[in-house]
């Protein structure tokens, strides 16, 4: 399995699937705890992430992360690289993303 960088702040998700019974029922509220029913486990490390969360590859501040994951990837992009000229305007669009002369990538999904 391929694992991806990921550059943000430590979090504590909630990692447990639920049971999903609670809720309305033909107009009538019903209220009722949700219990896990499932485990979350780490693909890599075969750990839980229950009560550990998920630890970042670049450990940054929530408002810092995009930009340091671009530039991460600037970086990687320059280093594979095998053509002069690509790696100038990667490391020219490297330069602007460390100003914060350029705007963030926009991210769409696929499919």
């Amino acid at each position: 399995m391929k694992r991806a960088s990921v550059a943000h702040e430590f979090c504590r998700p909630p990692a447990l699937q639920t049971d999903e019974r609670a809720g309305t029922s033909e107009g009538e509220a019903t209220l009722a705890p949700l219990a896990p029913t499932g485990q979350t486990d780490n693909p890599i490390t075969r750990t839980r992430w229950e009560q550990v969360g998920a630890k970042p590859d670049l450990a940054v501040p929530a408002a810092d992360a995009q930009k340091v994951g671009h530039a991460a990837l600037l970086r990687e992009l320059i280093k594979a690289s095998t053509n002069p000229e690509e790696q100038a305007d990667l490391q020219d669009t490297l330069a602007k993303v460390e100003a914060d002369a350029l705007d963030p990538p926009v991210y769409v999904p696929q499919g």
